[in-house]
């Protein structure tokens, strides 16, 4: 064999290992990770980022799947963040990237969508319709100060909201599903033009969330509320408060509340804050023995009378249920029997004298 043609040979061989290779390795960009088709947009210090055919800028997050839609270069007034670009979904919104927009009037945000930054629709003037699509957990500090909103509906899927939609002041109904769980403070702060809220069956705590909403004349506490903590400062009330047999901490939530004139509360009750301060027109209020009241509680309340309520009734209760486990029933009957009679005693005797704040019955 000559020298030629061995050499010819083993060029073959080597353009041929190349060819199997540049087949069998993907078209990426010099980082491994994006493909060849994005349009670069703009290099900057935290990346680069891509421009979409929508005019939708985007970039490549290590921390989440997907890509985050990071800006929006168009006209459209009407905004629908879409699902993929370039066959990749959308996850992510990132912070600010609508802040201060003069023109959306409406967002409309898809399943795929998992996290959404703060500030992300904040100073929006003129957005006036949200639509979420549930993949999103927890909202947090998103949608402030957009004065054009009138209702919200949070979709199945929102657990948690915090620092969200205050200062939104034509925001007039609100309505949460059976996911979220909680309502962290500054949610609907300053929100003066609520009137209707359509609650979670999965509520458990209320924060400083609508502090302001001097319109909401009506409310009804949702069973299943635990902790309430400043949640409804300064709101119109109607005279009668009911909370929920669920409440256990209520650490503030109803000062500046004039409308308010007696208040319900709840057996298992265990502590009572700085929560009535300045309800000048409340008179009754019906506490459990047990609950601790702190000394602020009722402070600015010239009227208010307290009635400690017996419940010496649902112990004696507890009690007949161990004998009847033992097999004490003629015990239990009379424990029961003598109980109640000892109650009914007591009740009369604070019918026929309410005490005044701060002495209290003792119990």
């Amino acid at each position: 064999m000559s020298i030629q043609s061995c050499f010819q040979k083993k060029t073959a061989a080597l353009l041929a290992a190349a060819l199997l290779l540049i087949v069998a390795m993907p078209c990426v960009h010099a980082d491994s990770q994006y493909v060849s088709n994005d349009k670069v947009y703009a290099k900057r210090d935290t990346g680069t980022v891509y421009i979409s055919e929508d005019n939708f800028l985007y970039n490549f997050s290590g921390e989440i799947a997907g890509v985050t839609v990071c800006g929006y270069t168009g006209n459209l007034r009407d905004i629908e963040i879409p699902e993929e670009i370039n066959g990749r979904a959308v996850s992510a919104i990132d912070k600010d990237t609508f802040a201060g927009n003069k023109k959306i009037t409406s967002v409309t945000i898809p399943l795929s969508v998992v996290d959404i930054g703060e500030g992300s629709f904040n100073n929006c003037e003129n957005l006036e319709t949200v639509t979420l699509s549930g993949g999103v957990q927890v909202l947090s500090n998103v949608f402030c100060s957009c004065p054009r909103i009138k209702s919200i509906s949070f979709p199945y899927g929102v657990t948690e909201i915090n620092n969200s939609f205050h200062h939104c002041s034509s925001l007039s109904k609100v309505t949460f599903s059976r996911s979220v769980s909680k309502l962290g403070d500054g949610s609907f702060n300053e929100c003066g033009a609520i009137r209707e809220i359509e609650w979670s069956t999965g509520l458990s705590y209320l924060g400083d969330v609508f502090d302001g909403s001097s319109m909401l004349s009506t409310i009804h506490i949702p069973k299943g509320i635990v902790v309430i903590n400043g949640a409804f400062d300064n709101c119109a009330f109607a005279e009668v408060l009911e909370l929920p047999d669920s409440l256990l901490y209520l650490n503030s939530g109803f000062n500046g509340c004039t409308a308010l004139r007696r208040v319900n509360f709840p057996e298992g009750l265990l502590f009572v804050g700085d929560a009535f301060r300045g309800c000048t027109n409340l008179s009754h209020v019906n506490l459990p023995a047990s609950a601790e009241i702190d000394e602020v509680a009722f402070a600015d309340c010239p009227n208010v009378q307290i009635k400690r309520k017996n419940n010496g009734w649902k112990v004696a209760l507890i009690a007949v249920g161990v004998l009847l486990l033992l097999g004490g029933v003629g015990a239990a009957a009379n424990i029961m029997r003598t109980s109640k009679d000892a109650s009914e005693t007591e009740e009369d005797k604070d019918d026929e004298e309410d005490t005044s704040y701060p002495e209290e019955d003792e119990s």
